[in-house]
């Protein structure tokens, strides 16, 4: 019996195994991280926009305003009107507009929901419509293709190592685990003379 060649078979056997088994750990792992890359470069991409970057610089240099409800030209029906490029009819009797609902039904439901959530309604490079944080960043973007992105960070650099790494310490682990208690077990069983 040859413990030493066949402590070194079973060694090498164990880590081809094992790099079999860290490269699938590794293909697991790696697939989150490029999904989040991809995420990342995206949102990227489309948040630096003409049309983005233009709204966020209004956004920054416009001071708070709530406009008073009951006012025509500043409030809510004011961004549907203008878009029409009328004002909202009012009863001079009442103050009440008239026929608002018909005005709302002039536009795509889709635009008109996102602007009622105070969104901002872009429709230009791929971006349909942005929302907000109170701090006037950019909280998610709705794509034209219907697509809602979120800020994503970048996956971090220590991930690519550690899917590089799953092989190698797939093959190592094993085989030096094998080595050992070959090296141990041959003491045991060595002639002394």
């Amino acid at each position: 019996m040859n413990l030493r060649e066949g402590t070194r078979r079973l060694a090498l056997l164990l880590g081809v195994i094992g790099t079999i088994f860290g490269g699938f750990a590794s293909y697991v792992e790696l697939q989150p991280t490029l999904k989040q890359r991809a995420l990342h470069t995206q949102f990227a991409r489309l948040s630096g926009t003409k049309a983005v970057v233009s709204k966020i610089d209004i956004l920054k240099t416009a001071p708070d305003f709530i406009p008073a409800p009951d006012d025509p030209k500043t409030g809510p029906w004011a961004k549907y009107a203008a878009k029409s490029g009328q004002t909202p009819q009012i009863d001079p009797r009442t103050g009440e507009r008239l026929a608002a609902s018909a005005q709302v039904k002039e536009y795509d439901p889709w635009e008109l929901a996102a602007a009622e959530s105070g969104a901002t309604v872009i429709n230009k490079g791929g971006v349909r419509s942005i929302h907000w944080t109170k701090d006037h960043g950019i909280e998610s973007i709705d794509t034209e293709e219907g697509e809602t992105l979120f800020p994503t960070p970048a996956p971090p650099a220590w991930k690519y190592l550690l899917v590089a790494l799953f092989p190698i310490f797939g093959f190592l682990i094993p085989w030096s685990a094998v080595r050992a208690i070959g090296w141990v077990a041959a003491g045991f069983f060595q002639r002394t003379s």
